[in-house]
């Protein structure tokens, strides 16, 4: 089991802080094909270009390796809500309203760049992941509301 968490670009690529790993997503430190399962909880929706770090987790995947995760996802939209882009040097351009999920480690919160929709799926296919949504809710295992949905990226071989 490896934990990371993005503590920014000051800190190297790999270097722990209090036994967690710093890893940017974007340009993870692992080499490729050592993990069978990368797990991530709406975390990708923080990401300035959030498909680049899928085609990451891909590279770090096994063949037959799983990318478990949640977003916030919308099928009512076929395209993702782009909500904030940033430029190679840095800047932040809102496109729309500011939105700032709370944080734990962030006192102030941490920026959403992206709400997903069915395009996520279009996409994910398209880096040769094979997809699957996963609606739960099971009230006897404290599983309720509408937002519970999980996916889950296969890696495949098929180009």
């Amino acid at each position: 089991y490896v934990c990371g968490e993005f503590f920014g670009p000051q800190i190297g690529h790999g270097e722990k802080i209090k036994g967690v790993r710093n890893e940017d997503l974007q340009h993870l430190s692992f080499d490729n094909g050592v993990f069978d399962i990368v797990l991530s909880t709406e975390v990708f929706e923080h990401i300035p270009m959030p498909y680049k770090a899928h085609i990451e987790v891909r590279r770090v995947l096994k063949k037959n390796g799983f990318h478990v995760f949640t977003v916030p996802y919308s099928d009512l939209n076929y395209f993702d809500d782009i909500r904030a882009k940033m430029s190679k040097n840095g800047t932040i351009t809102y496109v729309k309203e500011r939105l700032m999920h709370g944080d734990p480690i962030r006192k102030e919160g941490v920026l959403v760049f992206t709400i997903f929709g069915r395009q996520l799926l279009v996409k994910l296919c398209k880096l040769r992941y094979d997809v699957n949504i996963y609606r739960l809710h099971r009230p006897s295992s404290g599983i309720i509301g509408s937002g519970a949905i999980v996916f889950t990226a296969e890696k495949t071989s098929r180009q």
